[in-house]
């Protein structure tokens, strides 16, 4: 947003619900334009809009799709002999409430192939070492060897078993998100003004890390690795960020997306995270009383607060002009809370923005068909 705002509120935040050190999460948007939050590699699987690529000059160049000892898929791609992306899925008897999870990476070459040889390495939450060799021009086969961390069960050994698709093959699980299929039915039904979002930046913006599922050309139906699934208008731009994502807008299309900061003036963002940890048997009540208190003792002014019901709030906050929207729901399966905290700078940016944030919300779900979202008033102010 526009104008001097900081917010740091000092939400726990638990990268994939892990009961680990917690994170503060801070937004800044002041002269300088930059909001800065901390990074960790996602390992959310991610398939839908991988183009599968057919057989090229390089030998072996083109997309793989198989399965591990486990029955769980790995997929991975080769241009002019760099691996380029990969995704593994694998289970844990530790984790077993998360599983099927996965391991995953794009963009910068993760590997290369070399003599009919294979090698690749993902390093982030969860860190995979594999190595295969190409059987033929269209079979492959190797190990892995997954370092889990010692809450899922530290270092494990599976083999795998791949074959290269031909071009228009669907991949395995395209139309999932962490095994889960998006909900139908649940992009708004809500214009926008042309000003406030770009008509023609379709998904070109979006985090490849981001999945995109059903569009009607205005919205966009999003999984975002918070292990949800929200509606996103047309041309914004995503930022997946290990341990929260971002949505954001810029009329200029100014936008520099960075690992760890955006550079530019971004008209609106939306950040979602997570507070608390796994096992969180707080209400929402309770879990709304201590994000207030955060906020009371940060200096903001808590204009409006609400429990919904046993495990959904929201809040409305003030510092000077600024303007906060928030919103807590709980993950029924894992404890912790869901965050959507919106920032507008002012009451004329509330008054464009709020519609939208409000269709975001109210079309947000989380896995297993689970709704985060609620209706907020229509006249909230």
């Amino acid at each position: 947003m526009r104008g001097p705002a900081v917010l740091a509120i000092g939400l726990l935040l638990t990268a994939c619900g892990g009961a680990g050190t917690p994170t503060t999460v801070a937004i800044e948007s002041a002269t300088s334009s930059s909001v800065t939050v901390e990074t960790t590699t996602t390992t959310a699987a991610i398939l839908e809009g991988i183009d599968s690529l057919s057989a090229s000059a390089a030998p072996y160049d083109g997309t793989w799709a198989g399965t591990t000892s486990e029955g769980e898929d790995i997929v991975f791609t080769i241009e002019s002999r760099a691996v380029t992306f990969v995704v593994i899925g694998f289970t844990s008897d530790e984790c077993a409430e998360d599983s099927p999870m996965s391991a995953q990476a794009f963009g910068t070459p993760l590997g290369a192939v070399e003599g009919g040889k294979l090698t690749a390495r993902l390093a982030g939450l969860y860190v995979a070492e594999i190595n295969g060799s190409f059987t033929s021009e269209s079979t492959a086969a190797g190990d892995v060897t997954l370092q889990l961390g010692s809450r899922c069960g530290g270092v494990r050994a599976l083999t795998w078993a791949a074959d290269l698709l031909a071009e228009g093959d669907p991949l395995p699980g395209s139309d999932e998100w962490f095994g889960q299929t998006p909900p139908n039915g649940v992009l708004p039904d809500l214009s926008i003004p042309d000003h406030l979002y770009d008509t023609t930046g379709g998904a070109s913006n979006f985090d490849q890390q981001s999945g995109v599922f059903e569009t009607d050309g205005v919205w966009y139906l999003v999984g975002s690795q918070m292990e949800s699934f929200i509606p996103v208008p047309s041309g914004w731009t995503t930022q997946e960020a290990g341990s929260n994502t971002l949505f954001m807008f810029s009329e200029e299309l100014d936008l520099v997306i960075g690992f760890d900061s955006f550079e530019g003036t971004p008209e609106g963002y939306v950040l979602l995270g997570v507070d608390g940890f796994e096992g969180d048997d707080r209400s929402a009540q309770e879990a709304l009383d201590s994000v207030v208190t955060e906020m009371t003792a940060g200096g903001f002014e808590i204009m409006a607060s609400e429990v919904v019901d046993e495990s959904r709030a929201y809040f409305v906050a003030r510092q000077d002009s600024t303007l906060f929207l928030g919103v807590l729901s709980q993950n029924p399966a894992r404890g912790w809370y869901h965050t959507l905290i919106s920032v507008f700078d002012d009451r004329a940016q509330w008054d464009e923005y709020y519609p939208i944030v409000r269709a975001m919300i109210e079309g947000w779900y989380g896995l297993y068909d689970n709704p985060l979202g609620f209706s907020l008033p229509a006249d909230l102010n």
